[in-house]
């Protein structure tokens, strides 16, 4: 019994398994599937210029497109600097023309005049006070809100030059937020973009095997392929980020355009003192200039009536030599 259980171990289980060691080795090979996925991807950039040289150069273009706008603006305040040295000159010019010529700015009813025509008044003489419809329109006071025909001239150049100069700040301001206002709508209108074509890449399934389960697997895996699709490059992160204007400084810029208008529209009133001033510092000059006033008022009135009488009578002649 010993002999026949050692023969069947040895001879009968040992083809036994050898035999089904064959075999599970040809069913593994019919099944085995291995499934390799390879890669690759490459992306080229040539960059001409870095990114702070095309800031340098969208600077250099928008300068450039707007120089001949910045020159003018150069210029114009070039010329506003002079015109302390003008106000000077002008003061200087006024205080001799107030002292050589009598008829220099002397337009208005000043207490001097009305001093002297009072003590004509006692003394019983002419008067020219108070003025008749036509002097009132030469002549007024100083305190008085009506303008002379002069004053209204100079007041039209001031508003002409104040219409030029808050056009020169409204153009800062605008140019200001218009820019900003550029960056954002960059910034805004940026964020909305197409789909970018993918750049180029390689990938591919391999299928190894040489049962029928591997070709199978292979030839699904051919049928099913598909490109692999790339993510895009986002130029997000390189839009601009402007800071906002200062509207705290559009208000300062504003409030300072009121008062130069302000100051613009008063500016006939202010230069009256001017009259008072010197009068002030130079009391007989005043009353020297009251003097040559009121006789050329007194002047002027006589003469008027004499005028009017010769072109009457000159009239009534070349009347009677047509009638005859």
């Amino acid at each position: 019994m010993c002999v026949v259980g050692d023969f069947a171990k040895g001879s009968i289980v040992a083809t036994v398994r050898k035999k089904l060691e064959t075999f599970s080795a040809r069913v593994s090979s019919m099944m085995y599937v291995a499934v390799h996925v390879k890669r690759s991807h490459s992306c080229f950039g040539n960059a001409s210029r870095s990114a702070s040289q095309v800031a340098a150069g969208i600077v250099t273009e928008i300068r450039t497109r707007a120089d001949p706008l910045l020159t003018w603006l150069s210029w114009s305040s070039c010329l506003t600097s002079l015109f302390l040295l003008l106000i000077i000159f002008r003061a200087k010019y006024y205080q001799q023309m107030f002292e050589t010529r009598s008829r220099f700015d002397n337009r208005y009813v000043t207490k001097e005049l009305r001093d002297l025509d009072l003590r004509r008044l006692r003394q019983g003489r002419e008067t020219v006070l108070p003025l008749n419809t036509r002097e009132r329109a030469k002549y007024v006071s100083t305190t008085s809100f009506r303008l002379l025909a002069s004053e209204r001239v100079h007041l039209t150049r001031s508003i002409v030059f104040m219409i030029i100069t808050t056009f020169k700040l409204l153009i800062h301001m605008v140019a200001d937020y218009s820019l900003y206002w550029v960056l954002m709508n960059i910034r805004f209108h940026g964020r909305f973009q197409t789909v970018l074509q993918p750049v180029d890449a390689t990938a591919g399934v391999k299928v190894a095997g040489s049962g029928p389960l591997s070709g199978i697997v292979r030839g699904l895996i051919d049928a099913l392929s598909v490109p692999l699709a790339m993510p895009s490059p986002s130029p997000i992160s390189c839009l601009p980020n402007p800071h906002p204007p200062d509207f705290q400084r559009y208000a300062q810029i504003g409030i300072l355009i009121l008062l130069l208008w302000l100051c613009a529209l008063c500016e006939p009133y202010g230069l009256r003192l001017r009259h008072v001033i010197m009068g002030h510092y130079q009391p007989e000059r005043a009353r020297a200039r009251a003097s040559w006033l009121y006789n050329h008022i007194i002047r002027t009135r006589d003469g008027h009536p004499k005028i009017a009488m010769t072109m009457i009578l000159m009239m009534i002649e070349e009347e009677q030599r047509n009638l005859s």
